[in-house]
């Protein structure tokens, strides 16, 4: 891609800051909504968050009840809620990045350019 159809692709990009932030606002909102999971023990552990970290629930399957003490257990929820968190986050900055049209960005920028874009939305 030359340099006039760069210009012209980040001029229809930055023009488009109204559009941009009512997407941005819609998938926030979706994600906001949705339930992520994290697992911990082979799936013994089940934690589900929404799109914002917030816990929702936590299901210890009875099987990891008799075999595991309440230490080994309580180790097991909290690593279930980093997955659940982390798979929270992960999905956030996609449809963020997807929204504000960053992701599409990508073949028009240099991997320095698109990993300076994309440290514009906060991992947490």
């Amino acid at each position: 891609m030359n340099t006039n159809d760069l210009a012209a692709e980040m001029q229809r990009f930055l023009g488009d800051t109204e559009g941009i932030h009512q997407r941005v606002e819609g998938a926030i909102s979706e994600v906001r909504e949705a339930d992520f999971t994290g697992t911990a023990l082979d799936g013994g552990v089940t934690v589900t968050v929404s799109g914002m970290g917030a816990l929702r629930g936590i299901d210890i399957h009875v099987t990891a009840k008799r075999a595991y003490d309440n230490i080994t257990l309580g180790e097991a929820v909290t690593e279930a809620i980093r997955a659940a968190e982390l798979a929270a986050r992960g999905a956030l900055n996609d449809r963020v990045l997807e929204a504000s049209g960053v992701s599409g960005l990508s073949g028009l920028l240099k991997p320095e350019q698109l990993a300076r874009l994309r440290r514009i939305v906060p991992e947490g």
